[in-house]
């Protein structure tokens, strides 16, 4: 079982990814005259916005781009592209077995793990 601070890392090095805005501009009003009209009722308060570590998640990014390809694989698809799915559907876009898919997992974790801990 990977320790939660290995989990934090890893989810912390998926947001550090995802981080920042990439591509054109998300238009969020509309482009007529009433994308200027500002409500004076407020009905929700502001989002609250997750902050990744960036130090961490760079040391992070630095360990992964080291390891195997299949480890790299599967922790890119555990953390960032499918990080919703059940280990049998990541296995299953990976073409790997999901036995292959968990010992490569827990293999990943454990070098992120200890190769962290050396930084």
């Amino acid at each position: 079982m990977v320790s939660r601070e290995t989990e934090s890392l890893l989810k912390n090095w998926a947001f550090w990814c995802a981080h920042g805005h990439i591509g054109p501009p998300v238009q969020t009003q509309a482009a007529s005259a009433e994308g200027n009209y500002q409500s004076t009722e407020v009905f929700e308060g502001e989002e609250a916005k997750y902050e990744p570590d960036a130090v961490a998640g760079e040391a992070v990014e630095n360990i992964v781009r080291n390891l195997p390809e299949i480890q790299r694989a599967v922790l890119k698809a555990t953390y960032i592209q499918y990080p919703y799915h059940r280990p049998h559907s990541i296995a299953q876009r990976l073409k790997i077995s999901t036995e292959r898919y968990e010992l490569q997992l827990k293999k990943a974790q454990e070098s992120v793990a200890a190769l962290y801990k050396k930084v």
